[in-house]
């Protein structure tokens, strides 16, 4: 039971993700800032609910110029923060440039 709930969920990640792509190279462009952000914070905050994560926030970001840092160890951080914080861009080092995959 607990393999075919791992398949489950597995298959709903990459048709949410694929989803996400499809939503970016179809519809992305023709929409206003608000929207885009409205979009990544719901895309993220779903991808956590799917991958069987709960999110929990205390506080909020106030308008504006923000600057967050995080030490970061996986890639649930940058959806964590999108989720809350959907404005938010991620710089990474330049060590990542000589990654084989990237």
């Amino acid at each position: 039971m607990t393999f075919l709930r791992g398949v489950w969920r597995l298959l709903r990640v990459l048709v949410h993700g694929l989803h996400g792509l499809a939503v970016v190279l179809l519809r992305f462009g023709a929409m206003n800032a608000a929207q885009r952000h409205a979009v990544v914070a719901w895309w993220s905050a779903k991808m956590l609910r799917v991958m069987g994560m709960r999110l929990e926030v205390q506080g909020s970001f106030r308008p504006g110029a923000k600057l967050v840092v995080a030490n970061h160890v996986s890639w649930l951080d940058i959806m964590a923060i999108h989720a809350v914080c959907p404005e938010a861009r991620f710089v990474s080092k330049a060590d990542v440039q000589k990654w084989p995959l990237l």
